[in-house]
């Protein structure tokens, strides 16, 4: 069985806001702990070869969404990139 359907995004990014011009390498996590169920959508954003690449998250109670972003991302490229870990963080 394939796919079924017309494509429906499920993620789009702010090109204002922290996410700049893209959002790349979606990955879904259910979450099955409490009810409701949530799938976590994380994602990464902006340029990774730059000093605002960082990682979101969304979540929605459907598979389908809607999806609600957290806002701020949840894992960024540190202020002194060139001495951190967290240079271009992403998956």
């Amino acid at each position: 069985r394939g796919l079924e359907g017309a494509p429906k995004p499920l993620l789009s990014n702010d090109p204002a806001g922290w996410e700049g011009p893209l959002v790349e390498a979606p990955w879904l996590v259910l979450d099955t702990s409490s009810a409701p169920h949530y799938y976590f959508l994380f994602y990464s954003a902006n340029a990774f070869n730059g000093p605002k690449y960082a990682v979101g998250v969304a979540r929605a109670t459907s598979l389908a969404g809607p999806y609600v972003k957290r806002g701020a991302p949840i894992l960024r490229t540190s202020r002194n990139a060139s001495a951190s870990p967290f240079a271009g963080p992403g998956h």
